[in-house]
């Protein structure tokens, strides 16, 4: 050891002997000094699940404040773990990340928690995200637009209660209502039909215009699905779901039509190929692929955050919270 080196660690010593630290304190200072010891390995497996300086706005700030959240936590189980961390793929469809990995509650909710800041384009990285990078061997910060890289896709987080499209108030404000009334109602049931407020929840409004329109059903259905296409991204998917009488008799599954259209709709628009809904106080989440996503909905994999048919989807607020049941 050189001599500077020895004067260093003394000065330390000497200087938490005189501090009147408690122990909690001290405990913490002990753990911050081993930490640090490990901070070259850890920093360099962050780097090689991509998170390196120049994919944040802050840059090298960014980097260690990752580190300084891991270090924080327990890190030891961290550094024997990432080791021959798990994959993604492994995993059910549905479960909860601490109940069936290798790491601890309280490790995985630290990880979970993680929030570094924008990435080098100005947008934010939300929780999960980085906990994902780091903890599965099949996941890592993904080159270029959306969220992670996961088996060669784009794997997008949307935390509970997120949102697959914009809030109220910030898309269109198109009256479809009075716009579906105008071209299929008589003029007597026009204003009765355009002042009732059930109306603007979309599988009643389009369910009541199907049955009481003055024109062809197929002109009909053909002006729903434009209408359903313009709320949802323009990608041609209604017909898919609205097309045939039976597509317009029960309400729940109208509702969870419209999630899949919802859904399907912003995965393209996103080019989202995997999406991972993530409770991120609990770590219970949901793992879908695009091509799964309408069975996911059938079976209440996931939901709006009101079960009830007749209050989802509303003209005014196309693209409702989402919930994993």
């Amino acid at each position: 050891m050189r001599v500077k080196d020895y004067v260093l660690k003394r000065k330390l010593i000497t200087t938490i002997l005189v501090s009147n630290l408690s122990p909690a304190e001290i405990h913490s200072y002990t753990n911050d000094i081993k930490n640090k010891e490990l901070k070259q390995d850890i920093i360099a497996y962050i780097h090689k699940q991509g998170y390196t300086p120049n994919k944040f706005k802050v840059g090298e700030s960014a980097v260690d404040f990752i580190f300084n959240k891991i270090s924080q936590s327990k890190t030891r189980e961290f550094l024997d773990y990432i080791k021959e961390p798990l994959a993604l793929d492994d995993f059910p469809i549905k479960s909860n990340f601490f109940k069936i990995s290798a790491l601890s509650k309280d490790l995985v909710l630290d990880l979970i928690a993680i929030e570094p800041g924008a990435d080098e384009t100005g947008s934010a990285i939300g929780k999960g995200e980085v906990f994902l990078a780091l903890s599965f061997s099949d996941v890592s910060n993904r080159d270029g637009g959306g969220d992670l890289d996961f088996k060669g896709e784009n794997l997008e987080i949307k935390g509970i209660g997120g949102r697959l499209g914009q809030q109220p108030g910030r898309g269109s404000d198109f009256n479809y209502v009075e716009h579906l009334a105008r071209m299929f109602l008589p003029k007597e049931k026009y204003d009765d039909f355009v002042t009732d407020k059930q109306n603007y929840t979309i599988n009643i409004c389009i369910q009541r215009i199907y049955k009481e329109t003055i024109k062809s059903k197929r002109e009909t259905v053909i002006e729903i699905q434009r209408c359903l296409d313009s709320v949802f991204f323009n990608k041609g998917l209604a017909k898919n779901y609205f097309n045939k009488a039976h597509d317009f008799k029960n309400l729940d599954q109208m509702k969870k039509n419209l999630l899949k259209i919802n859904a399907k709709s912003y995965a393209i628009k996103s080019g989202v190929g995997v999406f991972l809904f993530l409770n991120t106080k609990t770590a219970d989440y949901v793992l879908v692929d695009y091509d799964s996503l309408d069975d996911a909905i059938d079976f209440n994999i996931i939901d709006t955050v009101t079960k009830s048919p007749i209050k989802g989807y509303r003209w005014t607020n196309p693209h409702p919270s989402i919930v994993i049941r």
